[in-house]
């Protein structure tokens, strides 16, 4: 089981590649970009479609919102406890997307992403799985969320201040 912890922290690294990709930040070219997306977040952890809702329409058109229905990419709980059923279950909705995604408007991309990313998962014994799916969530809640827990307000200038605000979204305003 310890081992969880180290291959949720690799999925997660992997997962804000890939979530970079789709922001087309990570590599010069789109096809590039496009490419090491899919390998590396709908291959892994959810699909390009569930990331570009949830990410996009939801914690990007509402960020720092007041009520956890708005953006569920913020803290919210009283404690570390709660905050982790919250990405977990946030995760556990993102897979369930990805089906219903690839059910309602099936693609070869989106099936081959749900095929290798469930395969990979399912060679996990069950513990581990379970460890796995904590750890993951363990990892996006303490690396990435807290990164969007502090309200921003006040536009800067100043590029080491916006680059402290906005570690995770390293150009918010790209695509």
């Amino acid at each position: 089981l310890l081992w969880c912890l180290p291959y949720g922290w690799a999925i997660y690294c992997l997962w804000m590649v890939g979530h970079e990709s789709y922001h087309h930040t990570m590599a010069p070219s789109a096809v590039a970009n496009e490419w090491l997306g899919y390998l590396t977040m709908d291959c892994l952890v959810n699909s390009r479609t569930t990331w570009q809702f949830w990410h996009h329409h939801v914690h990007h058109g509402h960020t720092l919102g007041e009520e956890p229905h708005q953006d569920r990419q913020r803290l919210f709980g009283p404690c570390v406890l709660v905050e982790t059923a919250n990405i977990v279950l946030t995760v556990l909705q993102y897979w369930w997307w990805d089906v219903v995604d690839v059910c309602r408007a099936p693609t070869p991309s989106k099936f081959a992403g749900i095929v290798i990313k469930y395969a990979i998962m399912l060679q996990l014994p069950l513990n581990a799985l379970v460890g796995y799916v904590f750890s993951l969530a363990a990892m996006a809640n303490y690396m990435a969320l807290l990164t969007h827990a502090a309200a921003c307000h006040a536009p800067t200038t100043d590029g080491v201040v916006r680059q402290l605000r906005t570690s995770v979204d390293i150009f918010p305003s790209s695509r």
